[in-house]
């Protein structure tokens, strides 16, 4: 079976502790055989990846140094300090 995941985040290395329940689930699907592959946004122009047996296709929504509406910390609470 192909699963795709579409996300608002996936992490950027192995380090990054967001949405650890989300890759543990794609790597469980890949494991038992799916074609797994997440659908993210990028960060600072980070590129696609692959861990785990799992395809990692970013997409880029702002010219690269503005990429940080992720990550760091929630959209919401990034557009409430800094509107603009």
């Amino acid at each position: 079976m192909r699963i795709l995941h579409v996300v608002t985040a996936w992490p950027r290395d192995s380090e990054d502790v967001i949405t650890p329940w989300l890759v543990t689930l794609a790597e469980k699907q890949a494991g038992r055989g799916h074609e797994v592959a997440v659908l993210a946004p990028a960060w600072r122009s980070l590129g696609d990846q692959a861990a785990g047996g799992v395809q990692v296709r970013r997409f880029r929504y702002a010219p690269a140094r503005w990429e940080r509406l992720t990550h760091e910390e929630t959209v919401p609470d990034r557009l409430q300090r800094h509107p603009a």
